[in-house]
C-alpha cells in the first residue's frame, strides 16, 4: 500500500480509533499501560498510513519502508 492521501480529518479518526484499541486491549487483558501506547497513537498513525510505504501484502518489496518501534515499554 503506498502512501495512503489521508486528510487530516481521517488521520485524526484512525488515531481515534487506534486508542480505542488500545484501551479494548488493555482492558480485556486487564493489565498493562495506557500512556506510552496512547501518547504514540497520533505519530504512529501518520507514519504508518500517511508518510510510509508500507504493502502487508508484499512483505518481500524492497521499496518497503520499514519502522522498528524498540522501546517496548510503549506497547500496551
Amino acid at each position: 500500500m503506498p502512501r495512503l492521501d489521508m486528510t487530516l480529518q481521517e488521520l485524526k479518526e484512525r488515531a481515534l480509533f487506534v486508542r480505542r484499541d488500545i484501551i479494548a486491549l488493555l482492558a480485556r487483558s486487564q493489565t498493562g499501560h495506557s500512556g506510552g501506547p496512547l501518547s504514540s497513537a497520533d505519530f504512529g498513525t501518520v507514519l504508518f498510513f500517511h508518510e510510509m510505504n508500507v504493502n502487508p501484502g508484499r512483505l518481500d518489496d524492497p521499496s518497503r519502508d520499514m519502522w522498528h518501534f524498540s522501546i517496548g515499554h510503549v506497547t500496551p
